[in-house]
């Protein structure tokens, strides 16, 4: 798992899904684009992820 503050971009997907990483939790928001790329390479990705509450795009 990998755990950020920022927000996720299609760049970041890229890195996570070349280090073959199953999980990538943001405090922040996701783009559509990254969406899109986790969605296509089966990446878990979670967003908001704030006071026990998150949202899960993929």
């Amino acid at each position: 798992m990998i755990y950020t503050t920022g927000r996720i971009s299609s760049e970041i997907v890229k890195k996570v899904i070349r280090g073959k990483i199953p999980l990538l939790v943001s405090r922040s928001s996701v783009t559509c684009a990254a969406m899109n790329m986790g969605l296509t390479y089966n990446l878990r990705i979670i967003g908001f992820s704030r006071n026990q509450r998150f949202n899960f795009y993929s």
